[in-house]
C-alpha cells in the first residue's frame, strides 16, 4: 500500500535498517495447538498509516534519519519486548527451566528419535494464540445472548491462511458436550461448510449430514427448515457456523439472494446466532441487503503485526516444537521481524516457517532455532507466490 509524499530516501534508509529479505524458501500449512496468552494491541502504526495515506508526509525525527513512524515503532517494539520478557515465564531461560516449561506432549516428544520428532512437529496442532482468544470471547458472548425475534449475527472474514477455519473449529471442538456414562452427546455449536455455488437446498443437505441423519432431496423448504429446527432442538444447537461463505457467491444475483435469505430466516426460526465465515469476498453477500448488513455485523481477522500478540504466538509456537534447547525466537528481534515479512502477517505461514525452522534444528543437531537458517529452509515467501503458477522448479 502506497504511502503519499514519502521521500524515497527515507525508504532507502527503512530498507537499510530491517536488513536484507530472504528469498528462494518453501512451505504451507494450517495453524495448530498449545500456549500463548492474550496481550493489549498497539494502535498507533494504524492510525499513522491512515494519516499517511491521506497525503500526510512523515516527519523526520531530528538528527537521527529516521522518519518519525520508524523511530516510535522501534522504541514502541523495543517496549513490547521487554515487557514480554516480564511477562512471559521463558525469559532467559536455561536449559533446565526451558524443558520445564514445556507442555506435558512437547516434553513427552523430546524423547522420541529425531524421525518421530520431525513427524510430531509436522503434525497439524491448534495454537492458542492472543487473537483466538478474543476470538472466542465473542463467539461465546454472542451465543449466550437470549433468544429474541432478531437475533444479532456475525459475518467473520479474513484473508486465506490466516486461521479462521482452525479458530472456528477449535470453538466448535470447545462446545461439543460428552457424558459416557449417560451416553449423552450434545453438539452446542453446528459447524458446517457452505457449498460451492449459491444452492440453499444444498446448504440444508449439509446441515442434515452433519446431524447424520436420512434426508431427502425434493422436500420443500419449509418441511427442511421445520426438521432442521427438531434437530438443532434435539441436539441443543445454540450457534451455527458456516464456514467459506464465499462460495455462495458462484451463481447468480437472484440465486445468492434467496440462499442468504434463506439463511436469515434459518435464524428467525432457530432463534440462535448465525457465523458466516469467509475471505474478503464473502462480504459482497450481504453488503448489497440493508437487513442483511444490520445483522450480520462485519469481523476482521487482521494480519499479524510486530507487536505483542505476534511475540506472544512466537512464544506459543516455540512451545509445540521439541526442541532440546530453547530457541527464544520471541527475543531475537530480527529473526522475529524477517519472519513476519516473509509470511506476510499470514499465521498459516508464521507456523509454516517455524516448523520447518524446527526440523532444520533438528537435522542440524543443533537443537535450536538460529536465524541463519532461515537460508537452508524449503520456503517461498507468500508475496514472492502471488500470480506464480509454480512455486518451485526440479
Amino acid at each position: 500500500m502506497g504511502t503519499g509524499g514519502r521521500d524515497p530516501r527515507d525508504e532507502k534508509r527503512n530498507e537499510k535498517e530491517r536488513g536484507p529479505q530472504r528469498g528462494g524458501l518453501r512451505g504451507d500449512i494450517e495453524a495448530s495447538e498449545n500456549g500463548g496468552g492474550g496481550f493489549g494491541e498497539n494502535e498507533t502504526g494504524e492510525k499513522k498509516k491512515r494519516k499517511q495515506k491521506d497525503g500526510f508526509p512523515p516527519r523526520q525525527k531530528g538528527g537521527t534519519g529516521k522518519t518519525e513512524e520508524a523511530f516510535e515503532n522501534e522504541t514502541q517494539n523495543q517496549e513490547v519486548r521487554d515487557r514480554l520478557r516480564r511477562q512471559l515465564k521463558g525469559r532467559n531461560m536455561t536449559q533446565k527451566e526451558y524443558l520445564s516449561e514445556l507442555p506435558k506432549k512437547t516434553r513427552e516428544a523430546l524423547d522420541l528419535n529425531d524421525e518421530e520428532r520431525i513427524a510430531f512437529i509436522k503434525k497439524q496442532k491448534f495454537i492458542k494464540h492472543p487473537k483466538a482468544l478474543k476470538l472466542f470471547k465473542k463467539l461465546e458472548a454472542l451465543m449466550n445472548e437470549p433468544k429474541r425475534d432478531r437475533m444479532r449475527s456475525m459475518l467473520l472474514v479474513g484473508d486465506s491462511n490466516n486461521g479462521k477455519s482452525a479458530m472456528v473449529k477449535k470453538f466448535y471442538e470447545m462446545n461439543v458436550y460428552r457424558d459416557e456414562e449417560k451416553m449423552l452427546f450434545f453438539e452446542h455449536v453446528m459447524l458446517v461448510q457452505a457449498p460451492n455455488k449459491a444452492d440453499l437446498h444444498d446448504l440444508y443437505n449439509k446441515m442434515f449430514q452433519f446431524f447424520v441423519v436420512p434426508y431427502r432431496k425434493d422436500e420443500p423448504v419449509s418441511e427442511r427448515e421445520k426438521k432442521i429446527r427438531h434437530y438443532c432442538d434435539v441436539n441443543q444447537v445454540r450457534m451455527i457456523i458456516i464456514d467459506e461463505i464465499q462460495g455462495a457467491l458462484i451463481g447468480s444475483i437472484a440465486k445468492q439472494m434467496e440462499f442468504m435469505n434463506g439463511v436469515k430466516n434459518l435464524s428467525n426460526i432457530l432463534k440462535i446466532p448465525i457465523v458466516l465465515v469467509g475471505t474478503p469476498k464473502g462480504v459482497g453477500l450481504v453488503s448489497s441487503d440493508h437487513q442483511l448488513k444490520s445483522r450480520f455485523v462485519p469481523t476482521k481477522i487482521r494480519k499479524w503485526e510486530d507487536d505483542e500478540d505476534y511475540l506472544s504466538l512466537l512464544y506459543a509456537i516455540e512451545m509445540t516444537l521439541p526442541l532440546k534447547k530453547p530457541s527464544m525466537i520471541y527475543e531475537n528481534e530480527r529473526l522475529a521481524r524477517e519472519i513476519l515479512e516473509l509470511s506476510d502477517g499470514l499465521i498459516g505461514d508464521i507456523v509454516t516457517i517455524c516448523e520447518l525452522l524446527a526440523i532444520e534444528a533438528v537435522e542440524s543437531g543443533k537443537e535450536k532455532i538460529e536465524r541463519k537458517m532461515l537460508g537452508e529452509i524449503d520456503y517461498v515467501p507468500a508475496h514472492d507466490r502471488e500470480g506464480v503458477i509454480f512455486a518451485d522448479e526440479i
